[in-house]
């Protein structure tokens, strides 16, 4: 719109860098889309050109790609992967491009941490604290998952599917503990504003993601923890979703659990196919 250009201007006009952390989560679309706004945005204030690479603003992208990889995206979405002309997007081989043109590099050889360096803690130490909290090793301290903290305590998996089954189980125990009802509403689906009709809700019904099977219509506790999500196109300034999703906070994927302070968490290291959970030991006590 054309005020979410205006302050996208006015926001840009006088700066002059952009630093990208976790650089493994940013895929060829998504980096050629920050260009292309960058460039609107610097332009608009007239401190910048549209046809250069994000409107001469000075990029530096952070991390390594041994980290987390693109959310909900093709195999081939991170920045390292070559691009396929004759099958990826306009703009998956323009974020390559773009990407292509970062020609310093700086690599960081050490790292020291200030909590290693002022209690003196050691690699080795943090490796035998993690392994001694996992459940089936026979020096974990006694834990009761039926009396607090425990009870309550914040599942973090790298798998959906385990996440939707705990958050579904810890749902109908909170209610049979509590003695509270668990509140179900339908999500009614629309086609351009218009109810679906019964040819329509049917096709909707027998509808099948493909590898993966229906599952049990879940719900939510009163005043249960939840956390909020909202679906937005940001760089155009509008909602692309009319309901809000409101899932049960008893469990978060490794992604959803980043930069979040969790006093009380199990971790799921199970062995999928793609595993990552980074913990810090002063933000999670024990899991």
């Amino acid at each position: 719109s054309a005020s979410m250009k205006s302050n996208l201007a006015a926001f840009w006009a006088d700066r002059l860098y952009l630093i990208v952390n976790e650089v493994s989560m940013v895929g060829h679309a998504f980096l050629a889309m920050l260009s292309y706004i960058l460039s609107v945005a610097k332009s608009a204030s007239g401190s910048g050109h549209s046809d250069q690479a994000f409107g001469e603003v000075h990029v530096i992208i952070v991390g390594d790609f041994h980290q987390f990889q693109p959310v909900a995206t093709r195999r081939s979405a991170p920045l390292f992967w070559p691009c396929d002309t004759a099958r990826d997007t306009t703009d998956e081989q323009l974020g390559r491009n773009v990407y292509e043109e970062f020609t310093v590099v700086v690599q960081l050889k050490e790292q020291i941490y200030w909590e290693h360096v002022h209690y003196r803690i050691s690699h080795e130490h943090h490796i035998r604290l993690l392994r001694s909290l996992t459940i089936t090793n026979p020096k974990c301290p006694p834990t009761s998952f039926s009396i607090p903290p425990w009870n309550d305590a914040v599942l973090i998996t790298p798998r959906h599917a385990v996440r939707k089954q705990w958050n579904a189980a810890m749902g109908q125990e909170f209610c049979r503990r509590t003695d509270r009802q668990l509140l179900v509403s339908a999500a009614y689906d629309t086609i351009h504003g218009c109810p679906l009709t019964l040819e329509e809700r049917l096709a909707v019904a027998m509808k099948q993601k493909k590898g993966s099977s229906q599952e049990a219509r879940g719900g939510l506790p009163h005043e249960v923890d939840v956390m909020v999500t909202f679906n937005v196109e940001t760089d155009l300034d509008v909602e692309n979703c009319s309901q809000l999703p409101l899932p049960s906070a008893y469990a978060f994927t490794d992604y959803r659990s980043q930069g979040q302070t969790i006093s009380h968490s199990i971790i799921d290291i199970g062995t999928p196919q793609n595993s990552n959970c980074l913990m810090h030991p002063s933000k999670h006590l024990r899991g």
